[in-house]
């Protein structure tokens, strides 16, 4: 009985642990440095209210909080994942030519407010939202695949 009682402890002493290591707030040095990068090249003008560092399933990404709204997430190596925008739109360049004239055509005079991208897996792509319509869906080319509900 104390065996198990010992090893339920050293698991959930271990699992604190690990958790506690999850959600950590890091410095920009500590960013890989392609996400430096990308941020230096998008949001040097802005001001990083914290960025934070969370470690789930064996997998690990990096969300980079602004103070006017913008959040910015990337995977482990640095590349991005998501960039949207509480308040209002995201910078243009981050959008493939490809899918920003798409929206262009389809929805003139639209603010795309997020877009994310899945590089791997059956949903390769790209997800664009936009002002007050149904998040908008491509794939790696940019070719336009439908609306998401």
């Amino acid at each position: 009985m104390k065996t198990i009682f010992i090893g339920i402890f050293s698991f959930l002493s271990i699992f604190l642990w690990a958790n506690d290591i999850s959600d950590k707030n890091l410095t920009y040095d500590q960013l890989p440095r392609v996400a430096q990068v990308f941020l230096s090249n998008h949001f040097s003008g802005e001001n990083i209210l914290y960025i934070e560092y969370d470690r789930e399933l064996g997998g690990k990404d990096y969300t980079v909080h602004y103070e006017n709204g913008i959040e910015v997430k990337f995977d482990k190596r640095g590349e991005w994942l998501k960039v949207e925008n509480e308040y209002g739109p995201i910078p243009e360049e981050i959008i493939p030519e490809k899918v920003m004239t798409n929206i262009e055509q389809r929805h003139p005079k639209s603010v795309v407010t997020s877009i994310s991208r899945k590089m791997k897996g059956r949903e390769k792509g790209y997800e664009v939202e936009i002002d007050k319509r149904p998040d908008m869906k491509f794939d790696l080319n940019g070719k336009f695949l439908g609306y998401d509900d």
